[in-house]
């Protein structure tokens, strides 16, 4: 459906109503917070508003792998703050390492922007290890595989003339 239509804008507009009054009742309802800033960033765009509410959920649970990636996701998709990102996602794996979401999206940081396929491969990889049926950790990897082999040096071309007076 296009997002932007009117019947869809005004569901949009419902659901950031129906947070807005979550929100007054329960300032500090961290789910409730991500899930309205999920609404700003991935459906109204509006960054902002998006930014400010996960940031009130890192404010109140900054110990959160989950909130973090979060963050770390919207600044990478939406802002591309890769460095910003790349704090964030940091931090959530010093706090759980095997916490795969935040994996997957540093792994996909690393392959896009830096190009260190193997820093990737491992990221991803300890995803996998965690979760072996993620179809986004499998595509991920073979993702970096068809990158691998497509930047694959060639071996230079064997000058047949130079062969052949080298053997006679």
């Amino acid at each position: 459906p296009n997002l932007n239509s009117p019947p869809c804008q005004k569901m949009v507009d419902k659901a950031a109503g129906l947070y807005e009054r979550a929100l007054a009742v329960q300032p500090l309802h961290v789910p409730a917070l991500c899930n309205y800033a999920a609404l700003m960033s991935q459906v109204s765009t509006n960054l902002g508003k998006a930014t400010e509410l996960y940031g009130r959920a890192v404010a109140l649970e900054p110990n959160d792998p989950t909130v973090l990636c979060n963050l770390g996701n919207l600044k990478r998709e939406k802002n591309e703050d890769i460095e910003g990102a790349e704090r964030l996602y940091k931090r959530a794996l010093s706090l759980d390492p095997g916490h795969i979401q935040t994996l997957l999206s540093y792994g996909h940081q690393v392959a896009l922007h830096t190009e260190d396929y193997d820093k990737a491969e491992r990221l991803l990889n300890q995803a996998l290890q965690q979760e072996p049926n993620n179809s986004e950790t499998q595509q991920g990897l073979e993702w970096i595989k068809n990158m691998r082999s497509s930047f694959a040096p060639t071996p230079p071309p064997i000058d047949t003339n130079s062969a052949a007076a080298a053997s006679a």
